[in-house]
């Protein structure tokens, strides 16, 4: 997506070549071919006495008027309704990252320094996850190259035992995965974060709203408008170029031709427009900018996974050296993972390694708190 100065001249704007559809007008062959076609009629009427004086050859341009605003019409709707699109598109895209910095923003919230590796281990699954989807979205149902899974150990967002159990994966199926891991640490943490079970619903819907996001721009982009509303409007757009063409070619005006250069730049740009719009991902300079969007997302992830609150009771705990590459989050995997992932628990916390003798002090605590409520109570009674 390319940014401009909405506030610069209409003159300098309209002149405008680069980052702008005609470049790739200039490129149809469509275009130069009617504007051939015209101007062959126009330079040759003279020779054509026949066709030229015959009144049943003349254009009628009041006839004209209806098609000029029925095409028009046409396309005014259909420009519009892709861009429609395009916006729907935008949004769900955004409402990605939206759902991943709310689910971190939340988790931040219930964690503890002690705690932290679990934080971290979740975000780097979503933000693989992220990559994944967001990487390729047209070819889901594909698998994801090698290549790409080598870029996302480099940045230490996924393992290389990892990338093995998801290799055979399609697209769609391995950010899906990436995501049930999300979940699976935040229902493995739910005991040791302390956390209530609205809290860990919570954080569960979160990851939902995130793979609903990720369904929601795949409908769209597979959805596109109807093909005989597309081929209906092409079919209109040929007729009345081709109509165009001859009526120009009629007028006795040496601006014959630069009037109907400009008319067709202006359909044929319209058009050629639209088509963009309707592929938001790829390399067009009205795109989404995907790879610089998650580019700079992670940074900003990274800095506020490692801020630390100075009013934290545990303020003597550092957070590990992973804020000084940008992009480091610690290696870890549960034990019992899915998957074929094989791991040990040494990477976890102290407290992870036994849930159960967690539970058993919380209610050694609780059985203590009420024997002494209890001794309180005798004592008011004597």
């Amino acid at each position: 997506m390319i940014e401009y100065n909405p506030n610069q001249s209409y003159a300098t704007t309209a002149l405008t070549v680069s980052h702008t559809v005609l470049p790739a007008v200039f490129t149809e062959v469509t275009f130069w071919l009617f504007f051939i076609v015209h101007f062959t009629l126009w330079f040759f009427k003279d020779p054509m006495p026949m066709v030229h004086k015959n009144p049943h050859c003349e254009v009628n341009w009041s006839h004209m008027e209806v098609l000029v605003a029925f095409s028009t019409f046409f396309l005014i709707t259909y420009a519009g309704d892709v861009f429609h699109r395009y916006c729907e598109v935008y949004y769900a895209v955004k409402m990605l990252f939206i759902g991943v910095t709310d689910f971190i923003l939340e988790m931040k919230f219930y964690t503890k320094a002690k705690n932290v590796l679990w934080l971290r281990l979740s975000a780097r699954y979503l933000l693989a996850a992220l990559c994944i989807f967001l990487n390729r979205p047209l070819e889901n149902r594909e698998k994801v190259p090698a290549k790409e899974y080598e870029q996302l150990i480099q940045r230490r967002l996924l393992r290389p035992e990892e990338v093995a159990a998801l290799s055979d994966l399609l697209r769609q199926h391995a950010g899906t995965v990436v995501c049930h891991w999300a979940a699976r640490v935040v229902h493995q943490s739910f005991t040791e974060m302390g956390m209530t079970s609205n809290q860990m619903r919570s954080l569960l819907d979160r990851i939902l709203f995130i793979r609903q996001a990720q369904q929601s721009v795949l409908d769209t982009v597979k959805s596109p408008l109807p093909y005989p509303y597309f081929h209906l409007l092409n079919l209109v757009l040929l007729v009345k170029l081709s109509i165009l063409a001859y009526g120009y070619a009629r007028m006795n005006s040496i601006f014959a031709p630069i009037g109907f250069f400009l008319t067709e730049l202006v359909f044929c740009g319209s058009m050629e427009l639209n088509s963009q719009l309707a592929d938001p991902f790829g390399d067009d300079d009205v795109d989404f900018p995907l790879r610089q969007w998650l580019d700079v997302f992670i940074d900003r992830t990274c800095d506020f996974l490692e801020y630390f609150d100075a009013f934290d009771e545990h303020q003597d705990c550092a957070w590990g050296p992973f804020a000084a590459n940008g992009h480091g989050f610690p290696s870890i995997v549960q034990e019992g993972y899915s998957y074929g992932i094989q791991t040990t628990t040494d990477q976890l916390p102290s407290q992870s390694r036994s849930s159960e003798s967690s539970v058993d002090e919380r209610s050694a605590r609780a059985t203590h708190q009420h024997s002494a409520e209890e001794e309180d109570d005798d004592d008011d009674d004597d």
